[in-house]
Protein backbone atom coordinates (compact mmCIF):
# COMPACT_ATOMS: atom_id res chain seq x y z
CA UNK A 1 0.00 0.00 0.00
CA UNK A 2 1.45 3.38 -1.03
CA UNK A 3 0.43 6.98 -0.45
CA UNK A 4 1.94 10.22 -1.73
CA UNK A 5 1.94 13.65 -0.12
CA UNK A 6 2.67 17.03 -1.69
CA UNK A 7 5.42 18.76 0.29
CA UNK A 8 6.98 22.16 -0.22
CA UNK A 9 8.88 22.39 3.06
CA UNK A 10 12.61 22.17 3.66
CA UNK A 11 12.55 19.96 6.80
CA UNK A 12 10.45 16.83 7.43
CA UNK A 13 10.09 15.20 10.87
CA UNK A 14 9.18 11.50 10.56
CA UNK A 15 7.51 9.88 13.57
CA UNK A 16 7.01 6.11 13.19
CA UNK A 17 6.08 5.06 16.75
CA UNK A 18 8.59 2.16 16.93
CA UNK A 19 7.56 0.76 13.54
CA UNK A 20 10.63 0.18 11.33
CA UNK A 21 10.90 2.83 8.60
CA UNK A 22 13.52 3.06 5.86
CA UNK A 23 14.18 6.69 4.93
CA UNK A 24 15.46 7.17 1.39
CA UNK A 25 16.51 10.32 -0.50
CA UNK A 26 15.19 10.27 -4.07
CA UNK A 27 14.66 12.51 -7.08
CA UNK A 28 10.94 12.83 -6.25
CA UNK A 29 9.17 16.17 -5.82
CA UNK A 30 6.66 14.69 -3.34
CA UNK A 31 6.86 12.27 -0.41
CA UNK A 32 5.96 8.64 -1.03
CA UNK A 33 5.14 6.32 1.86
CA UNK A 34 4.92 2.57 1.28
CA UNK A 35 3.63 0.23 3.98
CA UNK A 36 4.21 -3.52 4.09
CA UNK A 37 1.79 -5.10 6.55
CA UNK A 38 1.50 -8.82 7.37
CA UNK A 39 -1.38 -9.55 9.74
CA UNK A 40 -2.44 -12.85 11.30
CA UNK A 41 -5.29 -12.07 13.67
CA UNK A 42 -7.67 -9.26 14.34
CA UNK A 43 -7.75 -5.51 14.92
CA UNK A 44 -5.03 -4.24 12.56
CA UNK A 45 -4.63 -0.48 12.23
CA UNK A 46 -2.52 1.82 10.09
CA UNK A 47 -2.35 5.51 9.31
CA UNK A 48 -0.08 7.89 7.44
CA UNK A 49 -0.70 11.62 7.89
CA UNK A 50 1.26 14.74 7.04
CA UNK A 51 0.50 17.84 9.11
CA UNK A 52 2.81 20.78 8.52
CA UNK A 53 6.32 19.33 8.49
CA UNK A 54 5.47 16.22 10.58
CA UNK A 55 4.85 12.88 8.88
CA UNK A 56 3.12 10.59 11.36
CA UNK A 57 3.26 6.86 10.56
CA UNK A 58 1.53 4.18 12.60
CA UNK A 59 0.79 0.50 12.04
CA UNK A 60 0.12 -2.40 14.35
CA UNK A 61 -2.39 -4.79 15.86
CA UNK A 62 -4.19 -5.12 19.15
CA UNK A 63 -5.65 -8.12 20.91
CA UNK A 64 -4.60 -11.64 19.94
CA UNK A 65 -2.68 -11.03 16.75
CA UNK A 66 0.68 -11.50 15.10
CA UNK A 67 1.49 -8.65 12.78
CA UNK A 68 4.56 -7.23 11.15
CA UNK A 69 4.77 -3.77 9.62
CA UNK A 70 7.47 -1.76 7.86
CA UNK A 71 7.45 1.63 6.14
CA UNK A 72 9.59 3.05 3.33
CA UNK A 73 9.60 6.84 3.08
CA UNK A 74 10.96 8.39 -0.12
CA UNK A 75 11.74 12.11 0.18
CA UNK A 76 13.19 14.74 -2.15
CA UNK A 77 16.99 14.96 -1.86
CA UNK A 78 16.94 18.62 -0.85
CA UNK A 79 14.69 18.03 2.20
CA UNK A 80 16.37 17.70 5.61
CA UNK A 81 14.81 14.71 7.40
CA UNK A 82 14.47 14.35 11.15
CA UNK A 83 13.54 11.19 13.05
CA UNK A 84 11.47 12.13 16.11
CA UNK A 85 13.07 15.58 16.06
CA UNK A 86 16.65 14.30 15.65
CA UNK A 87 18.84 14.54 12.55
CA UNK A 88 19.18 11.39 10.44
CA UNK A 89 21.19 10.46 7.35
CA UNK A 90 18.05 9.20 5.48
CA UNK A 91 19.39 5.71 4.89
CA UNK A 92 18.94 2.38 6.63
CA UNK A 93 16.66 1.17 9.36
CA UNK A 94 15.30 3.90 11.61
CA UNK A 95 13.32 2.97 14.67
Amino acid sequence: MSQTFSFGGRTLDVRAHDTPADLVATDRKDIKVTLWFDVHGTNPHSSQTLEGNTLDLDAGCSGWADCSARFRVEVPREVKVLRDGRTTDLRGLAR
